[in-house]
């Protein structure tokens, strides 16, 4: 019964962080790390999330709204972001520790 117990609290939680990002989606502040294309920005956005409040960084970029730099050494300050999208990118890392970092 404990352990249901501590299930039920843990999803209670869970639905609360769900509760407080929904209702406070336009403040999010989001990080997309190597997108292939702006339309990974452009389905961020579709949540609600406005594009000045989304980042992203690829080493190769041809768009106004993808910063170039190495996912290896940020260009941005700690605790910026409140989510951070990484799809695909981290597999091509030569050192995966730090890119998770």
């Amino acid at each position: 019964m404990q352990a249901l117990n501590i299930a039920a609290t843990g999803m209670l939680a869970q639905q609360t962080n769900v509760e407080v990002i929904s209702n406070n989606i336009s403040n999010i502040k989001v990080l997309i790390i190597g997108p292939k294309l702006e339309s990974e920005i452009l389905s961020v956005m579709s949540y609600g999330i406005p594009l000045r409040n989304i980042k992203a960084i690829d080493l190769i970029t041809y768009s106004p709204w993808v910063d170039q730099g190495d996912m290896h050494n940020l260009p941005y300050q700690d605790d910026t972001f409140d989510l951070i999208i990484c799809g695909w990118v981290i597999a091509y890392s030569d050192d995966k520790q730090k890119a998770a970092e």
